[in-house]
C-alpha cells in the first residue's frame, strides 16, 4: 500500500515537473494564445499571427494584435523573402499571406473606428470642404471657426465653361437652405453631414456662411488597403450589358488610360476627355507579366478642363484570387515605406472635392461624357 502511494506521489511530482518544464519552454506562446483569446481573436487567427512572428523574427509577438504598421512590414517581408527563395507559389505561403491580409483589413477598420470624427465641432480650422447645394452644384470652402456655429469661407464654384474668377451665389440664395457638407480628412476617411445655412456675414475680414453644427456625421469609404503610387498603362472597358462578362472578348474595344494609384480596393485612373460617375467598367493591365482584370464602378470624377483629362476614382467589386495575389504582392513591394508603415487610410476618394492642380470635382452622373469613350 505504501509502495502504491509512493509511486502515485512520484507520478504526480513527475507530471507537475513536466508541466512546469513545458510551461517554461512555451511560456511566451501560451501567453500569446491566452492574450489573443482574451481579445476575442479566433484560434486560427492566433496561429496565423504566431507563425508570422516566427517567420519575421518579431521579439514581442503580442504587438501584432494591435499594430497595423507592424503587420504591413511582416507582409512585405514574407512576400519579398518568398519571391527571393522561389516559394511565392507554394500553397502554404499563399494561404498565410491571404489570412494576414484578411486580418489586417479587419484590424485596420477596427483601429480607425476609435479615432473617427464624432461631430462637426471636431473639424479643424482650415479644413477643406465641398458644399453640395442641390440644384446649384458643388462649391469649395474651408472651415473658419467651430464655435456656436460652423463658420465656413464663402463657397465658390470654379467656372466650367469660361475662364475667369470663380462663381459665387448671392448670400440670399444660401440663407435658409439645406446643404450637404463633405470633409476629406488626411490620413482618415471622408465625412459627410447635412446642415442648414443660418446666416451670412464676415469672419476675419472674409465673407462667410454660418451653418448649424451637426451631431450626426457619417464616415464614408473606409479604405482598408495600402495605396501604391504608380504609372501603369491600362485599358478600360465600359460594361454596357446587364449580364457581366468576367473576361475581355476578342475585338472588344477599350480606352487607353493610366493608373496613378493602386490598392486592393480600387485605383485612381487618368484618362483623356470627361468621364462619367456611376459607370461600370473592366480595368485590364499587367503586373510583373501577370495579366490583371478588375471589375468595378467609377465612384467619382475630377476633370481638368485646361488639359481635357479626367481622374476617375474606381472602386473594385470583383477580382479573381490569383490576380488579387499578384496585385497585393505588387502593392506591398512598391508602396512607399511611409505607406506601408501607416495604418491604411480610408479613402475620401469618392467624395466631391477640388484639388489645387487644376482638377475639379465633376458632377457627371447623369450627363453625357465628353470625348471619353464612355
Amino acid at each position: 500500500m505504501d509502495t502504491t502511494i509512493a509511486l502515485a506521489l512520484a507520478a504526480v511530482v513527475i507530471l507537475i515537473f513536466v508541466v512546469l518544464v513545458f510551461f517554461v519552454a512555451h511560456k511566451e506562446k501560451i501567453q500569446f494564445f491566452a492574450e489573443g483569446s482574451t481579445k476575442g481573436f479566433r484560434r486560427q487567427e492566433i496561429q496565423t499571427l504566431w507563425k508570422t512572428a516566427e517567420k519575421c523574427g518579431i521579439s514581442t509577438p503580442s504587438l501584432l494584435y494591435d499594430s497595423v504598421p507592424l503587420l504591413n512590414k511582416c507582409i512585405a517581408m514574407i512576400q519579398s523573402e518568398s519571391r527571393r527563395n522561389g516559394t511565392a507559389e507554394r500553397e502554404d505561403i499563399k494561404q498565410l499571406l491571404s489570412s494576414l491580409n484578411v486580418f489586417r483589413r479587419h484590424l485596420a477598420l477596427k483601429t480607425t473606428e476609435h479615432g473617427k470624427l464624432k461631430d462637426s465641432h471636431e473639424l479643424e480650422l482650415g479644413q477643406r470642404l465641398s458644399i453640395i447645394f442641390k440644384g446649384k452644384g458643388i462649391f469649395s470652402s474651408r472651415v473658419l471657426a467651430t464655435g456656436r456655429q460652423l463658420v465656413i469661407s464663402f463657397p465658390v464654384q470654379p467656372r466650367k465653361l469660361f475662364r475667369g474668377p470663380p462663381l459665387e451665389l448671392p448670400s440670399t440664395e444660401w440663407i435658409g437652405k439645406r446643404v450637404s457638407v463633405y470633409a476629406g480628412l488626411s490620413g482618415d476617411a471622408c465625412y459627410v453631414f447635412d446642415s442648414l445655412v443660418e446666416s451670412a456675414g464676415e469672419s476675419g475680414g472674409k465673407r462667410c456662411l454660418n451653418l448649424q453644427h451637426s451631431a450626426r456625421i457619417d464616415r464614408m469609404q473606409k479604405r482598408s488597403s495600402i495605396r501604391c503610387s504608380c504609372r501603369i498603362n491600362a485599358q478600360m472597358y465600359v460594361i454596357k450589358s446587364k449580364l457581366v462578362d468576367y473576361s475581355i472578348k476578342e475585338g472588344e474595344s477599350g480606352s487607353a488610360c493610366m493608373l496613378e494609384d493602386l490598392s486592393e480596393g480600387g485605383a485612381l485612373i487618368r484618362i483623356g476627355g470627361k468621364g462619367r460617375q456611376g459607370v461600370q467598367v473592366k480595368l485590364a493591365f499587367n503586373l510583373n507579366s501577370v495579366p490583371v482584370l478588375m471589375l468595378g464602378v467609377i465612384r467619382a470624377v475630377e476633370y481638368n478642363r485646361g488639359i481635357r483629362q479626367s481622374r476617375l476614382h474606381f472602386e473594385c467589386t470583383y477580382i479573381e484570387n490569383d490576380m488579387k495575389e499578384a496585385l497585393v504582392r505588387y502593392i506591398y513591394e512598391n508602396a512607399s515605406e511611409s505607406a506601408r508603415n501607416a495604418a491604411p487610410s480610408s479613402g475620401g476618394d469618392t467624395a466631391a472635392h477640388t484639388d489645387d492642380d487644376g482638377f475639379e470635382s465633376a458632377d457627371t452622373e447623369d450627363k453625357a461624357p465628353e470625348n471619353s469613350g464612355f
